[in-house]
């Protein structure tokens, strides 16, 4: 039987390997925000340049929340009392969000295939016909865990914040210096959190209880991010935990939520 070639080109002109796998070639690029010693040019040139920290991701995203905060979410006074139509309501626009991300991202790259293999590091299409997965099929079991579980705990801790919020229980503070420097460091805290959460989901125990469901994606997909396990979904949400100790607008609240919920698509 002959053995496959060490490596070959693709019809993008890209050298894939044995595996049919396909790596840039390029260095790891480390942001330059916690070197030493310091780099103020280069950190200027990641925070405002394009593509960097705030063109276009992030831009997009505070985009999308403005419009789930003054179109899409319940009236504050609404939320004092907790109800299932506005906390319905809410579910329903964080689904709606993640169809439109995930959704739109998977059709356009999966689906339809508009940019083929070009920048595809594994070279197999996602497997429809798997015993692995729920229902057989990766997608369907990667939607399955990041909408029913997802969003359903997404949802319970804006909901639960919001209702706070609308009580006077939490720290709240309007100061535009505050609310700009949160915006622009809400990112960070997020990725912050999330190292640290998933250091301790990769402690064995953890692992084998709730975090082997996200890695049996080893050919990811725009919907394999938020493909996880309740428990871990309560982890990995829980860095909006944060506005009950740290004062903050609740803008920025529904900004760390729908960062959470949305970017692991990206």
């Amino acid at each position: 039987m002959a053995r496959r070639p060490k490596e070959t080109i693709d019809e993008h002109g890209q050298v894939r390997d044995r595996r049919d796998e396909w790596r840039t070639g390029n260095a790891l690029y480390e942001e330059p925000v916690f070197v030493w010693p310091p780099r103020p040019k280069e950190l200027l040139k990641w925070l405002f340049g394009w593509p960097g920290y705030l063109w276009p991701w992030n831009a997009v995203y505070v985009a999308i929340c403005a419009v789930a905060y003054f179109w899409l979410t319940p009236p504050l006074e609404t939320m004092a009392t907790l109800q299932i139509d506005w906390i319905a309501l809410i579910f329903a626009r964080n689904v709606a969000l993640l169809l439109l991300v995930a959704g739109g991202l998977h059709l356009w790259l999966w689906h339809w295939r508009k940019q083929g293999r070009k920048y595809k590091y594994n070279g197999r299409w996602q497997d429809q016909q798997d015993s692995t997965f729920l229902f057989g099929n990766q997608v369907w079991d990667n939607m399955f865990w990041s909408i029913v579980s997802g969003c359903t705990i997404w949802t319970a801790y804006e909901a639960g914040l919001w209702w706070a919020y609308a009580n006077d229980w939490l720290p709240y503070s309007d100061n535009w210096l505050l609310f700009v420097a949160w915006m622009l460091f809400m990112p960070i805290w997020r990725l912050f959190h999330f190292y640290w959460v998933h250091r301790l989901i990769h402690w064995e125990p953890l692992y084998k209880a709730c975090h082997y469901i996200h890695h049996k994606n080893v050919n990811i997909g725009p919907w394999s991010g938020m493909s996880m396990h309740p428990l871990e979904h309560i982890f990995y949400f829980s860095c909006m935990l944060i506005h009950v100790i740290v004062p903050s607008h609740p803008f920025v609240m529904l900004f760390n939520g729908l960062h959470t919920g949305l970017t692991p698509a990206q």
